[in-house]
């Protein structure tokens, strides 16, 4: 397992994130940051499990946490993506078939 503390890893990954998830509203100024924090440690670590990504117990347990919150739910976090996506496309004069 990994012991380097996931937010030494932020850097470029939060920049994409913060621009990918502008319209996130969790409902909580601090789980938006949080859930922020985690994607862009998931994007450089991603493909592998929640403790191999964090590294450390507490990191670990505090993921687990933010992911069982009430707030939190699968359509709440991936619209933002799902706009900026669409967004993108848009904007793109090429189109995928």
């Amino acid at each position: 397992m990994n012991t380097k503390h996931w937010s030494s890893t932020l850097g470029t990954e939060l920049d994409w994130v913060e621009e990918e998830y502008l319209s996130l509203n969790l409902g909580d100024k601090r789980l938006d940051q949080r859930l922020k924090k985690i994607v862009s440690v998931m994007t450089k670590r991603g493909g592998t499990s929640l403790p191999d990504i964090f590294g450390n117990w507490s990191d670990t347990k505090g993921a687990y946490r933010f992911f069982f919150k009430s707030k939190v739910c699968y359509d709440k976090i991936i619209f933002p993506h799902r706009q900026s996506t669409r967004n993108e496309f848009k904007n793109k004069k090429q189109y995928w078939y």
